[in-house]
């Protein structure tokens, strides 16, 4: 992985050793809208395409918690735009509004659903299955671009943003 991305995540780990939720937040989604552009950027003009398309492919697998693509993207728009839990998609219904949980109590993401709104307008994430998964996540998209001509060919088209591999902790 090159610097750039190392420093982001190592500032996210910063971040969560602090409980810094929001902070965490903003460097998750950014760290996913950046990606998402190294990968889709060339041929995908719209950055909701694109998130969702890289959030599908990488991302949701490993992800723990009742939320799908739409709703990750909702939530990355009432973040970076506003530092809020709502978005056009929550307030029309497309999306449900996240939760978010930090630090390890033991309690699975579900759990902490039901407790104001039913699950169908929420879904509670743990940010750290969000940063573990995100670490994953990207270690699996630059193995696929070490065997896909046409997804290495994009990296190499990115004006010297490549990069390579993130060390992930035990």
């Amino acid at each position: 992985m090159d610097n750039n991305y190392q420093e982001m995540f190592d500032a996210l780990d910063v971040c969560y050793d602090k409980a810094l939720v929001m902070p965490c937040l903003v460097l998750i989604y950014t760290i996913i809208d950046s990606i998402s552009w190294l990968a889709y950027g060339a041929c995908e003009q719209s950055s909701k395409k694109r998130f969702i398309l890289w959030v599908e492919k990488y991302y949701l697998g490993r992800l723990e918690g009742s939320c799908d693509s739409i709703d990750l993207y909702a939530a990355r728009c009432s973040i970076l735009h506003g530092l809020s839990w709502e978005s056009n998609l929550t307030k029309d219904g497309k999306a449900k509004r996240l939760f978010y949980a930090i630090g390890r109590n033991g309690k699975k993401p579900g759990e902490l659903d039901t407790r104001i709104w039913s699950q169908d307008q929420v879904a509670s994430m743990q940010i750290d299955s969000m940063i573990s998964s995100l670490k994953l996540a990207m270690a699996c998209f630059f193995e696929d671009a070490k065997k896909d001509d046409v997804l290495s060919q994009r990296l190499e088209n990115t004006d010297g943003q490549i990069v390579g591999m993130i060390r992930l902790e035990d």
